[in-house]
């Protein structure tokens, strides 16, 4: 990722296991509940969307690029993931 972005007044440090940092493990909780808060909101708005990498998840993103359009399937999911790129090329 660092690769890609050009900040020239950034340092990025890429690290396996960087949650061992009190900060990337602080943003990491973070980031997962309110990934889970979304989901259970959307849930309650009458879209169950499921997580992961399964033929359920293929189906709710046909279903989004169906009904909203192949822009909109970005704000759903992770775009590098195999899953997104798989609906794709379908």
């Amino acid at each position: 990722i660092a690769q890609k972005l050009n900040y020239n007044k950034i340092n990025f440090i890429q690290l396996t296991k960087a949650e061992r940092y009190i900060g990337v493990a602080a943003a990491s909780i973070l980031a997962r509940s309110t990934m889970n808060r979304w989901f259970s909101k959307m849930k309650l708005d009458g879209l169950n969307i499921h997580k992961g990498a399964s033929a359920e998840v293929e189906n709710d993103a046909k279903m989004i690029v169906q009904n909203l359009g192949g822009d909109n399937l970005y704000k759903f999911v992770k775009q590098h993931f195999k899953t997104t790129k798989k609906i794709f090329e379908n």
